[in-house]
């Protein structure tokens, strides 16, 4: 039986916290309580007034438990963090002699000795997740199992954030008499609650726009490619703050222009979507899942939504390793390594 889930999101705007149970046919969600109270205590990504802020997480909280008739202490909570840093790191790791090909453990080692390569004692990491594979620093794949070579070579993308902005949110959550899960950062939650499965595979971007953040991710194959936040430092987005995020958003390189997505609080500002557009020369198309329930529907309860969506989310299982895959890689290499050896 699926257990229910609490997921909060916590902006400068608003707190939303919903319990939700997961139903069999993903993203459906059965939505047994949903809460959404002003918040106090923020202000430009930083924490001012802790206990009033406390205090708007445990009203919006006893509002969803007296809803859903469940509780739960534990929180799948969003990190609205304007602040976040997004970094690539690779890591090697080395075909034994007992190994005729790449398996799960090369991989393991790989992502510790890039994660290891980079470790600042002032942060928090709050992503990781393998942005592709070489294979002797040469053939690009985005699975490696099963594969023979000499070399692996695992590109890794994390983000980090600030330690003490997740030392304050763990406080702040322990003020209101609960506790956090996992931490997710918005854009990303936003991003896994706006487009279908198959959409995340191709590479899309999208704007996560709230009124006082905006997070911009570049995902593909499920993974986070890119990731950037903007602070909006007045009533709405400056042209300059929308010329940085149009810069941000061409890297991508993006042909097919229903690949940029927007959601969020703002997603429905004609008059900011429209200053987007012009920016960028195309344009946006709205982002929102069919979770089969009107109380979640709209660009509003992405967050939620994605949080929901990578809590259920597994750990990416090896394929099927096929003989004849694996013995055509294992000639291409060894043609390879002839021509050079003897040409």
């Amino acid at each position: 039986m699926t257990q229910p889930q609490a997921v909060c999101e916590i902006s400068e705007s608003f707190i939303r916290l919903a319990h939700l149970k997961p139903l069999r046919k993903a993203p459906r969600v059965d939505v047994l309580g949903l809460a959404e109270v002003p918040s106090e205590g923020m202000r430009d990504g930083h924490f001012h007034a802790l206990g009033d802020l406390a205090e708007c997480l445990w009203v919006a909280a006893r509002t969803c438990q007296k809803q859903s008739g469940w509780a739960s202490p534990n929180l799948i909570m969003s990190l609205d963090d304007p602040f976040l840093e997004s970094v690539k790191v690779q890591g090697v790791s080395y075909l034994d002699s007992e190994s005729e090909s790449f398996q799960p453990e090369h991989i393991e080692e790989a992502r510790r000795k890039a994660i290891q390569s980079l470790a600042p004692q002032d942060k928090h990491l709050v992503y990781e997740k393998e942005a592709g594979f070489l294979i002797d620093r040469k053939d690009y794949i985005h699975d490696p199992v099963g594969i023979c070579g000499k070399e692996l070579t695992v590109i890794l993308h994390l983000l980090f954030s600030e330690s003490t902005q997740v030392q304050e949110l763990r406080r702040l959550v322990e003020r209101a008499g609960l506790k956090v899960k996992k931490f997710v950062p918005s854009g990303l939650a936003g991003a896994f609650g706006a487009l279908e499965r198959n959409e995340l595979v191709s590479r899309s971007v999208v704007v996560l726009a709230n009124r006082r953040v905006c997070h911009v991710v570049t995902v593909e194959y499920g993974s986070v490619q890119d990731y950037q936040s903007f602070l909006v430092e007045g009533e709405k987005p400056s042209e300059e703050m929308i010329s940085r995020m149009g810069d941000f958003i061409r890297k991508a390189n993006l042909g097919d222009p229903t690949r940029l997505w927007v959601t969020g609080e703002m997603a429905l500002d004609e008059s900011w979507i429209s200053s987007m557009e012009a920016s960028l020369g195309r344009q946006m198309s709205v982002g929102t899942l069919d979770v089969g329930n009107p109380d979640l529907s709209g660009p509003r309860h992405a967050v939620l939504l994605g949080l929901s969506a990578l809590s259920r989310t597994q750990r990416r299982k090896p394929p099927e390793i096929k003989t004849l895959q694996v013995a055509a890689h294992s000639i291409r290499n060894r043609v390879s390594s002839f021509i050079q050896e003897y040409f």
